[in-house]
């Protein structure tokens, strides 16, 4: 077994876009929790609902994306340690779909919390 984490992480791409995931959630994660207390008790977060109250959600709900994102970084990073061995494109392509989401919710988050502060 340690060999074969061993063959995961020499894969140069893999485990670079393994670690620059980890980093966006720490700084998302971060990034929430320095701003909580300042943000108001309503907050946009829904922008695909018709105008009104339903495009209004609680400050905690500003965690959702993240718990999502890390949901699928886990699931992903499962699947592609299970299937490196027969196709490590499908790997790298898991990895790297695992990285454009933590980086569209550090994106999410960012411009949700500035559009209220």
């Amino acid at each position: 077994m340690k060999d074969f984490f061993k063959k995961i992480k020499s894969d140069r791409i893999i485990s670079a876009y393994a670690q620059i995931s980890t980093i966006l959630t720490i700084i998302t994660i971060s990034y929430t929790t320095f701003f909580y207390n300042r943000l108001p008790p309503l907050l946009p977060l829904f922008n695909q609902l018709p105008w009104g109250d339903a495009r209004i959600g609680n400050k905690y709900q500003l965690f959702i994306p993240v718990i999502i994102s890390l949901i699928i970084f886990l699931l992903n990073s499962i699947i592609a340690i299970i299937y490196y061995e027969k196709t490590p494109l499908l790997s790298r392509m898991l990895i790297f779909t695992v990285f454009i989401i933590c980086f569209l919710v550090l994106l999410f988050t960012i411009r949700t919390i500035h559009l209220v502060i």
